[in-house]
């Protein structure tokens, strides 16, 4: 579907009252991923692995250690992590990050989107 129209004629029962001006995408075979219980499940495999997770720590920079091939992290005047790896969780806060951290541009728009399933008729 491109428009409201589309999925008005598709699904009139669910989106009778659809406006024609939202755009629309119905894809057959997608899959969603649900946030919450994915980060849920990450966060407990990688303390399971002996990973140090810090939430809620704001990164001011990252610096390369050359002595040992390690990375020095800054997160406040009294909190700095040594570390061999990083990973970074940023979310909507990956612009921000990666232009401080790594002087890179990764643009990134955050949106909401409204997800629905449907019995597919027998005419599909």
């Amino acid at each position: 579907f491109e428009n409201g129209a589309g999925v008005r004629s598709q699904f009139p029962k669910s989106y009778g009252q659809l406006p024609d001006d939202i755009a629309a995408i119905y894809l057959e075979e997608a899959g969603v991923l649900f946030a919450t219980p994915a980060l849920k499940q990450t966060w407990t495999l990688a303390e399971n692995l002996g990973v140090q997770v810090f939430e809620h720590t704001p990164i001011n920079s990252i610096t390369s250690l050359t002595s040992n091939g390690g990375y020095r992290v800054h997160a406040s005047q009294d909190f700095t992590i040594d570390c061999a790896s990083i990973i970074l969780a940023c979310g909507a806060w990956l612009s921000q990050i990666a232009m401080r951290c790594f002087d890179i541009d990764i643009p990134t728009r955050v949106t909401a989107e409204l997800v629905s399933y449907h019995k597919a008729s027998p005419a599909l």
